[in-house]
């Protein structure tokens, strides 16, 4: 894919809720029903029903400018079971991040200049005596540090406050982090022995537009759509070379290393296997080999049988405390068929 001319400024068009123009047509994954809402006036597009079943975003017109130019996405409609779509749009600002706009979307104020990718250098070094990989990662060293709400990075674009989000309102987000952990193309400055050029992806999933709140006080719709948005993310990652294995998470609490108070996750894409993914993958693989059973399934199964830790088991999925579990608030959540990833489960049980 690449990008478009750039044009002096870009031609923004409002009028109710049209289409993207010029080919320019988003691409629709299999969602479930979030791309709406009831707010419609605050993105101007009022004259859209909140039950529509196609929601497009609020842009029309080539998405060309000096400050960023949109990538073309191939068009698909691949409904759910609800026959209702999640459409996203893929755009490229200036320093060649990505930035993909979920749902519905208001264009930036025409003052918006991208943040720039952060300098420094990205290595990852190998411990001969843990046998593993250790990041390295000195551009993070002036990440933004729990700004005021005015200045945070996650809000929508204001005229004389331009975010990471290139969008003056919006559903759902998701950038390349500008402080990556890990980031493939990235200077390396010398590589002392044992050391490499780093590789990956790091991606920030911004929940909401809105500054407060948090990922349990959002409604059920939103929380349909952001496991779309998840699954989506971990299918893409998927593809690239440079990724064997992907992350999602959320870090909460300034204790844990919170930054910014923004709802929002983070995902990872990883060149190798994290040292407690890879043993958690070994033991599985000898448990398959030796009783030609899937190991999640099994633990699921004895604790269903068991009835004492079992403290979700509906709707195709089950939550239970595992007999071992090293924390009191350590909860396994599972599917109770078996499926190998995320983008593999139904939209019902990613749903449940």
């Amino acid at each position: 894919m690449s990008g478009t001319t750039v044009s002096a400024r870009p031609p923004w068009r409002r009028a109710g809720c049209p289409q993207l123009g010029q080919g320019h047509e988003p691409e629709y994954i299999r969602g479930a029903n979030a791309t709406n809402r009831t707010d419609q006036n605050r993105r101007g597009c009022s004259d859209t029903p909140a039950s529509s079943a196609s929601v497009r975003p609020i842009l029309q017109g080539r998405m060309d400018s000096p400050i960023m130019s949109a990538v073309p996405t191939a068009s698909a409609d691949r409904r759910s079971p609800r026959g209702v779509r999640l459409a996203r749009t893929t755009m490229v600002q200036p320093d060649g991040r990505h930035v993909y706009l979920y749902g519905a979307f208001q264009p930036p104020p025409a003052s918006y200049v991208a943040p720039l990718l952060t300098s420094g250098e990205w290595q990852q070094r190998w411990n001969p005596l843990r046998q593993e990989w250790v990041m390295y990662a000195s551009g993070r060293q002036g990440r933004t540090f729990l700004p005021e709400r005015a200045a945070c990075p996650l809000c929508p674009s204001t005229e004389g406050h331009s975010t990471e989000i290139p969008a003056s309102a919006y559903d759902a987000a998701v950038f390349e982090n500008r402080f990556p952990a890990v980031r493939s193309g990235a200077p390396t400055g010398p590589l002392p022995p044992g050391a490499k050029p780093s590789a990956g992806v790091s991606e920030v999933v911004v929940y909401t537009d809105r500054h407060e709140g948090s990922f349990g006080t959002l409604p059920a719709d939103r929380l349909d759509a952001l496991v779309e948005v998840w699954a989506d993310r971990c299918r893409e990652l998927a593809r690239r070379s440079d990724v064997r294995y992907v992350f999602i998470f959320e870090n909460r609490g300034e204790a844990v290393g919170v930054t910014l108070h923004h709802p929002h996750g983070q995902i990872m894409g990883y060149p190798f296997v994290p040292p407690v993914p890879a043993i958690e993958l070994a033991a599985a693989s000898r448990h398959q080999r030796r009783t030609g059973t899937c190991l999640h399934c099994t633990l699921a199964a004895d604790e269903r049988r068991a009835k004492v830790r079992v403290i979700l088991d509906q709707d195709g999925i089950v939550g239970y405390v595992p007999v071992s579990a090293r924390w009191p608030y350590e909860v396994h959540v599972v599917p109770a068929r078996h499926v190998g990833a995320l983008p593999d489960s139904s939209s019902a049980v990613r749903r449940a």
